[in-house]
């Protein structure tokens, strides 16, 4: 956490080992609710890894989570350029 800090940060990722199971583990969903609301306080917005289907978009939604990187929503792509 000290870190946090000292880094030039603008935005915070959640791990998809919590955001996985947070509809069906509740200490999974207390972790990525209470990262978002640590990262909003931060000024930093919110990235969530692995949200994989509708429920748990709605749910990261209505948390306040910013951001998400997923299969459910496009499968990476590559940069052009």
């Amino acid at each position: 956490m000290a870190y946090l800090r000292g880094l030039p940060l603008h935005a915070l990722k959640i791990d998809r080992t919590f955001v996985r199971d947070m509809l069906i583990n509740d200490q999974d969903e207390v972790i990525v609710r209470a990262t978002i609301g640590l990262a909003h306080n931060l000024k930093l917005d919110v990235v969530a890894e692995g949200m994989e289907d509708a429920p748990t978009l709605t749910a990261l939604t209505a948390m306040g989570c910013d951001l998400a990187q997923s299969y459910h929503i496009g499968r990476p792509a590559a940069i052009s350029g």
